[in-house]
């Protein structure tokens, strides 16, 4: 683990605010960070100035080291809104661990919110995290809730809306391969209570008290994409207790996912990457998922067996066959609530490589981490 350093603002970061900058503290700060996100970000610094309680607000934008109109689009709405909105403006793209270091460096409010720039918040979404916030103990210093898609209107965002990949991690969550294969087989737990404890936030949608971030440093700068609230959340558990951290199941976000499946595989492998890492340092549970190697377990016995009994070309023939049984059957559910035959039939195969994206970037984070730490 890193020795811990104070937070700090990044030396070659330049924040535009404006002399009229409100003089009454605010209640919480809202950090969103963008790396080329011309093409979103519009949509949720509108939600975001369309908050009943943006009065209360103070918004922190983080560009990147973008090289697109990132940082333009944002100095239109901090022009609109000077009292609210301050830019920061990395000079080169330094990740979304550093660059939320570099807004909450700069955060007045008692309490910071996290958000993406493809996020959707609902206009009461400040004003139900504060209530939630003035009725928690002061042994709480995170609040984080879940993320649903926005729109269903291509394959990849139906796929995504169904399957829901941004998830906290839930307390006592199954690790072990055989405790995660039951997943596949029975239904997913809707009757969960409303508050309970996890052990980590999705990044776009988390809050926290100021102090307890700063007080263990912040993110991990070295964590450029993926894993970065994992890293924090273990650090305030480690800090604070285990049961420090509270998701709030009804202040749900909505996020615009990308239109195109592609997207969900990068995003897999690198979500995947960043756990795999993760867990090589301790600070996160293993998620390396149980599926693909069913999959390939079924197969290649397959293959061993009928080549020996039957030959090569019923041996290739019956393996094909094994392997499309066996993704259908760890997709059941996904055959089930599907909302179309065409769905029904490319969800198990979609999830299946999702799920082998994710392997791939577990080992390769795992394995990467193994390596820089290994003193030969």
């Amino acid at each position: 683990m890193s020795k811990k350093e104070p937070l700090r603002a990044t030396p070659d970061a330049t924040s535009k605010t404006t002399a009229d900058r409100q003089s009454k503290k605010s209640a919480i700060t809202v950090i969103l960070c963008s790396y080329n996100g011309g093409t979103r970000i519009a949509n949720s610094l509108q939600a975001l100035v369309s908050q009943t309680e943006l009065a209360q607000m103070q918004i922190i934008i983080v560009d990147d080291g973008s090289t697109d109109n990132t940082a333009q689009i944002t100095q239109s709405y901090v022009d609109s809104f000077p009292k609210q909105i301050q830019l920061i403006s990395l000079a080169k793209n330094s990740g979304i661990s550093a660059a939320r270091n570099a807004g909450v460096a700069k955060a007045e409010a008692p309490l910071i919110a996290f958000i993406d720039d493809d996020c959707l918040p609902d206009p009461k979404w400040i004003k139900k995290l504060l209530v939630r916030w003035t009725n928690l103990e002061q042994s709480i210093v995170g609040l984080g809730g879940p993320v649903r898609a926005a729109d269903v209107n291509t394959f990849n965002r139906r796929f995504l809306n169904l399957t829901t990949p941004l998830r906290p991690v839930e307390r006592n969550a199954p690790t072990a391969l055989f405790a995660r294969l039951t997943t596949y087989l029975l239904p997913t737990k809707n009757n969960l209570p409303t508050l309970r404890p996890v052990d980590s936030f999705v990044g776009a949608n988390m809050s926290f008290r100021t102090s307890a971030v700063k007080a263990v440093g912040g993110f991990n700068n070295a964590i450029r994409f993926g894993g970065d609230e994992q890293y924090l959340c273990a650090k305030l558990r480690e800090t604070f207790g285990d049961r420090s951290l509270i998701l709030d199941q009804d202040n749900k976000m909505s996020h615009q996912f990308h239109r195109s499946f592609k997207d969900t595989l990068r995003r897999a492998a690198a979500y995947g990457q960043a756990n795999g890492r993760n867990w090589s340092n301790r600070t996160a549970k293993a998620s390396l998922l149980p599926g693909p190697l069913i999959t390939a377990a079924l197969s290649a016995t397959c293959l061993v067996v009928v080549n020996h009994i039957a030959g090569l070309d019923k041996a290739l023939l019956l393996t094909a066959l094994t392997a499309l049984a066996s993704t259908y059957l760890l997709g059941i559910r996904y055959l089930k609530a599907a909302p179309t035959i065409a769905d029904k039939l490319s969800f198990p195969l979609a999830h299946a490589l999702t799920e082998l994206a994710d392997n791939y970037g577990f080992l390769k984070g795992a394995l990467m981490t193994a390596t820089e730490s290994d003193p030969k």
